[in-house]
């Protein structure tokens, strides 16, 4: 009897070692592997902390990214687009300097922020912000029975910066591009480019140009056909204008059927094959123009000829 309840005793014992430690067959008894597990749950505790940390570094990113403003618009009590171009004036003097990349009246064609016939001011910073904020406060101060819609637009380049370019093409003949290689160039407020125009691109040698002014993502290159010309003088292509001169103004510029004005000071002028001082142009003549294709941002637009062909018989509007 004492030996079956001794039995008892050591099943009993063997079960609960079987429990707590885990015997084998053999009744050698091993340890609970307690240490991979840890380093198991350990390894899921990191991988779902880096997990964690990484969809906050990228929440915080993204706020950042929503924070910065590129474009803002903003209501201004003004009566007429003049109150508001001198509003611009005076604060981007004061408020921008280093940052003022223009102001335009927005186009059909403009590729950005701003309907047709809005005012858009272009500043040279990645955000807008504290520059809406600076001219909100000109803006609280106006009073005026209109109200006008001005874009805040960021852009890369500021006017100044691509007025320098210009200049600075207009003197690197040679080094830049060969000679007579370069035919104009113009500056585009709304697209924040510097357009340029030569006879062939092969005859620009653009690494020079990148080594000295650091990029040339905002030049805009284009090449004529106008330089290719017939024995009588005009370009072989076709012209870019057909019209009536409409008005001549004080500095010489034909404007033709309203738009646009031309400058035809440098621009080579003819008359049934014969050679013409620009003056001679007048107002009445029927002309053919071949232009450099870049326009100023103005209403009406301003081009520069490169030739004028008037097909008015000399004398014709004399006799008129």
């Amino acid at each position: 009897m004492k030996k079956g309840i001794a039995g008892g005793i050591l099943l009993l014992a063997a079960c609960g070692q079987a429990e707590d430690g885990e015997t084998t067959g053999s009744g050698e008894e091993t340890e609970p592997d307690t240490q991979e597990e840890n380093e198991a749950n350990a390894n899921g505790e990191n991988n779902e902390n880096n997990e964690n940390n990484e969809n906050n570094e990228n929440e915080a990113n993204e706020n950042s990214e929503a924070e910065t403003e590129e474009h803002i618009i903003l209501d201004v009590p003004a009566d007429s687009d003049e109150d508001v171009f001198q509003l611009l004036e005076s604060w981007g003097t004061d408020e921008l300097e280093g940052q003022n990349g223009g102001m335009f009246i927005a186009r059909e064609d403009f590729d950005g922020p701003g309907e047709d016939g809005d005012i858009v001011q272009q500043v040279a910073a990645d955000d807008v912000s504290d520059a809406a904020a600076s001219l909100e406060r000109e803006i609280d101060e106006m009073e005026a029975d209109g109200t006008q819609t001005l874009h805040l637009n960021s852009v890369e380049k500021t006017e100044q910066e691509l007025q320098d370019a210009q200049e600075q093409f207009m003197e690197e003949e040679g080094n830049w591009y060969e000679e007579g290689a370069f035919l104009s160039s113009s500056v585009s407020i709304q697209s924040n480019e510097l357009d340029i125009e030569f006879t062939s691109l092969d005859h620009v040698d653009k690494e020079a140009v990148e080594e000295d002014l650091g990029s040339l993502d905002f030049i805009n290159w284009s090449e004529s056909t106008s330089a290719e010309r017939g024995e009588d003088g005009l370009p072989e292509e076709d012209p870019d204008h057909v019209g009536t001169v409409t008005d001549i103004d004080d500095q010489g510029r034909p404007l033709i059927e309203d738009t646009p004005y031309v400058h035809v000071g440098e621009a080579d002028v003819f008359r049934d094959g014969e050679e013409l001082s620009p003056e001679e142009i007048q107002e009445g003549d029927e002309v053919e123009v071949w232009t450099t294709g870049f326009y100023n941002d103005s209403m009406p637009a301003q081009g520069e000829a490169l030739v004028v062909n008037v097909l008015t018989d000399s004398g014709e509007n004399a006799n008129e």
